[in-house]
């Protein structure tokens, strides 16, 4: 949905809604601690319905991108002119949607844009100085790709679990990006086991729904680093039938150890593979 106020449009995301139902509409704002997101109630019937972006250019992508206040930051904008996602979609590479990847019996899908988008600015702070990176569920590398342009002094590794995508993605990289590989490993692997010989890492981004918290992950997470990754609710997806209902959650582990646990709003990712296709 698009709600617009003061003449602004902003996203936002609702898996479901009972007619009567009072909804809570929090603004995402990527570069303040998420406790101090603004929030306040409205009724459903003060939306708008709104069809999917379907961009036909990378500049289309990006003025959209701005127009519902998700893209603000301008290295991201660069970014997304620098690490195309021409390279890493099938088709409709700049329409706002989740878009099949591999083969049609895993079900994976790429992330749409404005959740690729979305992440990054949360990990903002922490790309200047993050020395090491993980992209779990790499997929067609194109996050992983895309982290690495916006970190450029870390070491960045993906694990993705069917070995097809791994190849892909890795001659992707190398075919139109051989500087960013240079500094870059895409591994097979189960996600949720993490990278143990690599850890800890200053970002950990997961592309896909967990069923609980990652413990294993939250342990190779370095002090003063952040997780993002969706924890299902166990809810399905009014969004992508390929996918499940969750919570998008930022993990911030402080310097003492304890992990700080904030849900900052509902997603649709395609589940974990830990118990599915081999």
């Amino acid at each position: 949905r698009v709600l617009p106020i003061n003449g602004i449009p902003f996203l936002v995301t609702i898996l479901s809604v009972a007619p009567n139902e009072k909804l809570e509409i929090k603004f995402i704002e990527p570069h303040t601690a998420p406790d101090s997101w603004k929030s306040f109630p409205i009724s459903p019937r003060n939306l708008q319905a709104t069809k999917i972006s379907t961009s036909e250019t990378l500049d289309e992508l990006i003025v959209n991108l701005k127009r519902t206040g998700i893209l603000s930051s301008s290295n991201i904008e660069t970014g997304l002119r620098s690490i195309d996602r021409v390279h890493f979609c099938p088709e409709n590479p700049y329409h706002d949607c989740a878009v099949d990847i591999g083969k049609k019996e895993y079900g994976m899908c790429i992330s749409s844009p404005h959740m690729h988008v979305l992440g990054a600015e949360l990990l903002t702070g922490h790309f200047e100085t993050a020395k090491k990176c993980l992209d779990v569920g790499s997929g067609s590398g194109f996050f992983t790709a895309f982290m690495q342009h916006l970190a450029p002094q870390a070491q960045v590794w993906g694990i993705e679990y069917f070995r097809d995508l791994v190849e892909t993605s890795t001659n992707t990289i190398q075919e139109h990006y051989p500087s960013l590989f240079q500094k870059m490993k895409i591994l097979q692997g189960d996600g949720e086991k993490g990278l143990l010989a690599e850890a800890p890492f200053d970002i950990i981004y997961v592309g896909f729904m967990c069923k609980k918290d990652p413990e294993t992950l939250l342990s190779q997470l370095a002090p003063g680093g952040r997780m993002l990754c969706p924890i299902s609710l166990n809810q399905h997806s009014y969004y992508d039938p390929r996918c499940e209902g969750g919570n998008y959650v930022c993990f911030d582990k402080q310097l003492d150890g304890s992990i700080r646990r904030t849900e900052l709003f509902l997603c649709s990712f395609v589940p974990s593979q830990t118990q599915g296709a081999s």
